[in-house]
């Protein structure tokens, strides 16, 4: 998103690219809640713990996003198309959903995905105005990124650590290649334009990192072998990824950076 603004690019190329990359989080965190009663198993949880926590969490993220959501777009109608106000409700929607997931300990994560899904998809009326937090939107890049480079521990990133990120880092863009190579022609995208946007999805989302976290406050030493992996790819997508997504951009004839 970050590099597609600075590039002001504009086409198919790019409304996909970020049509995928919202629709793969959400895929990823539904994976992810599917595979916990799993991990609930294999450190010897009952089973009762193994299914029922992974529907409540589900189940309470996907009701407390809906609640908030709805009263967002109540609120909204209410107050018109303010932006300043329209700013600080979506503000308060976002933290009031945090507190929420917080309180009954269900994803947060997954709950601020649905408040966003369902606002911008229940709004029939068109009351709500988009957030446009400006410049300062990039500060926020800046202090992931310094925040992902702070939980990277390199001590336990022996040579064996880097054979399995480096396996990740190719299986995962060889995987996404062939998902979009092979419906692309599907789509009505030639193949040329299917391979610029792979490469365009190579950047990885911060929402791993939080992945990780919620595993980890479950079960701290399975989520420290996650973390030695997914944050060290991280870190690693960070740097080349924002330059392929950058060259696929300008390859496709998207990027327009003078306009």
């Amino acid at each position: 998103m970050l590099v597609s603004r600075e590039l002001r690019s504009e086409g198919q190329i790019t409304e996909r690219m970020i049509l995928f990359t919202a629709v793969n989080g959400v895929f990823a965190y539904l994976v992810l809640a599917l595979l916990l009663p799993f991990l609930h198993i294999e450190y010897q949880a009952d089973l009762r713990t193994a299914v029922l926590h992974p529907v409540y969490a589900f189940a309470g993220a996907l009701a407390g996003g809906y609640l908030a959501s709805r009263a967002l777009l109540l609120l909204a109608r209410w107050i018109g198309k303010n932006e300043d106000r329209q700013f600080i409700l979506t503000v308060a929607a976002v933290v009031l959903t945090i507190g929420m997931a917080h309180s009954f300990q269900v994803s947060v994560a997954l709950a601020l995905v649905t408040l966003g899904m369902l606002a911008r998809n229940l709004d029939s009326r068109h009351a709500l105005l988009p957030v446009r937090l400006g410049r300062g939107a990039e500060l926020f890049f800046v202090i992931f990124f310094v925040l992902t480079g702070a939980s990277l521990e390199f001590h336990a990133f022996g040579t064996a650590a880097a054979g399995i990120v480096a396996a990740y880092v190719v299986m995962r863009f060889l995987g996404k290649a062939l998902g979009v190579l092979a419906f692309g022609k599907l789509s009505g995208l030639p193949p040329g334009a299917a391979g610029l946007l792979a490469i365009a999805l190579t950047p990885m989302s911060g929402f791993a990192i939080v992945m990780v976290r919620d595993t980890a406050s479950l079960y701290p030493s399975i989520g420290r072998e996650l973390a030695s992996v997914v944050l060290a790819a991280v870190v690693v997508l960070e740097l080349i990824g924002p330059l392929a997504t950058q060259f696929a951009l300008r390859k496709a004839g998207e990027a327009h950076p003078d306009a």
